[in-house]
Order: structure tokens, then C-alpha cells, then sequence
């Protein structure tokens, strides 16, 4: 976080001003993290497989893939889940494409809408916010 946004978040909390007055920047970094506006990240490709076996929905879409009676659009939707799990690489659920995706794999009964839920929810964090920042902050006054 930035210098000028990061005083502006600690002046905006008694309870993290306190502590930065009283140079504890490990507390008033603890702070910081929990009144800080969340914000949406991509989720680890091996966080969303995590959810996706633990909660079933992983068989259910390798056998809908196998299944000959199975819908070709919940194949692709299938397919598409599996792909962007196997890359590795982080899942942004804000995209529509993944949006689309996860819905069709709900609608067809293959991920439940808590799972679904859960894996959007995985996105939404804490900022980064490390105490040497709000030690520099300190150096700077």
C-alpha cells in the first residue's frame, strides 16, 4: 500500500492512530489489515481443485465429461473448469467466461451453489499490508 493511502487509513481508526502513536507497528499493521477494504484477487488454481474434490463436484465433472448422455454444452463447461484448473494458473471469478462457466456447472448439478459460493468467495481478501511499511510511513514524519 502506498504512503498517502496507508495514512489515511490509520488517521481513519482510533484504536490503529493509538498505536502508531505509541510505535507499535506490528499492532497497528494488524489493524490495518482487518479495517482495510477488501479487495478481489485471482484464486490459486490448486485452492479452487481443493474445494472442487473435497466437496464432490470434481468426480461429477470428470464423469459428465465421460458420460455419452451428457449435454454437449455441460461437456464444454466441464472441459473448460478442468482446463483452467490443470494451467496452474489463478482463476479471476470477476471474469464473465468464469462466470458463465461456474454457472452452467451449477445449473447442471454438478457444483453446489456453496461451493460455488466458497470458490468466488476464496477472491475476496485482505490487502497486503506489511510492517515495514508502516514503519517507513514512521521514518517519514
Amino acid at each position: 500500500m502506498s504512503i498517502n493511502p496507508l495514512r489515511a487509513l490509520i488517521d481513519s481508526d482510533p484504536e490503529a492512530a493509538a498505536m502508531f502513536a505509541a510505535g507499535n507497528d506490528a499492532g497497528c499493521r494488524d489493524r490495518l489489515v482487518v479495517i482495510a477494504p477488501k479487495i478481489r484477487v485471482p484464486v490459486g488454481a490448486a485452492d479452487i481443485k481443493y474445494y472442487a474434490v473435497v466437496s464432490g463436484a470434481w468426480a461429477k465433472i470428470k464423469l459428465a465429461i465421460a458420460s455419452p448422455v451428457a449435454p454437449d454444452a455441460i461437456k464444454a463447461a466441464c472441459i473448460s473448469f478442468i482446463d483452467w484448473v490443470d494451467s496452474g494458473r489463478p482463476i479471476d471469478f470477476d471474469l464473465p467466461i468464469v462466470q458463465q462457466m461456474l454457472g452452467g456447472l451449477v445449473q447442471a448439478g454438478l457444483v453446489d451453489q456453496a461451493t460455488a459460493d466458497l470458490m468466488d468467495q476464496l477472491q475476496t481478501v485482505a490487502p497486503s499490508i506489511a510492517t515495514d511499511e508502516v514503519s517507513a510511513l514512521r521514518a517519514q514524519q
